[in-house]
């Protein structure tokens, strides 16, 4: 799924959504990401979210459409016997958010909670080192791989035109497969998840 056609459902969720666009937002975020692919393997993701927020009413009910964009990368070493294979992953998902924020007690509207699904698609790219044969040997690969999953969290009104996001993600995708030394390799299917937070600007 292409950037362009991410645009253009969240242009349709909008235009189909029975409340008007009140607000648009951008919020850069930073992310801890652990992959559950190499052991002990964690990343900091850097990214940003742009979209807007739809028919807030008076208990502080709105929806939330955006595109979020990140960047994650990790590394890690895999062992077997007289062999040792250095892995490093980059990850840059681009997924679909559709989120409902709604205030936990009307008292307190500055406070909201959220959570809604994801889906996209993830640029993957795997190098691998192979080391302790007669020589080093290496191997990598590209692909563009679906990706889906959710967001939950919290925001935080620091006033009507600024906000802190903290929330946890869970974001699934296809495998990454290579070839090294006449053996094929899959970096299986991910589940990418961790906490992030952003700071969002509303206008």
């Amino acid at each position: 799924m292409t950037p362009k056609a991410l645009l253009s459902i969240a242009l349709l969720m909008g235009f189909l959504s029975d409340g008007r666009a009140d607000e648009y937002f951008f919020r850069p975020i930073v992310s801890s990401v652990n992959p559950h692919v190499i052991a002990g393997a964690s990343a900091t993701g850097l990214g940003f979210c742009t979209g807007l927020y739809m028919g807030t009413d008076e208990f502080g009910f709105e929806k939330e459409v955006s595109i979020e964009f990140e960047r994650a990368k990790w590394s890690g070493v895999e062992t077997a016997p007289g062999q040792q294979f250095n892995v490093s992953e980059t990850m840059m998902p681009i997924v679909l958010n559709l989120r409902a924020n709604f205030a936990p007690d009307s008292r307190y509207r500055k406070l909201r909670m959220y959570i809604g699904p994801c889906i996209g698609a993830a640029s993957v790219n795997a190098k691998i080192k192979l080391t302790g044969g007669a020589q080093d040997q290496y191997a990598s690969n590209s692909d563009l791989d679906f990706a889906w999953g959710c967001t939950a969290g919290f925001l935080f009104h620091l006033d009507p035109r600024a906000d802190i996001d903290i929330g946890y993600r869970v974001l699934g995708t296809s495998d990454t497969k290579f070839t090294l030394a006449g053996r094929s390799f899959s970096t299986g299917k991910y589940t990418m998840d961790g906490w992030y937070v952003g700071v969002g600007l509303r206008f």
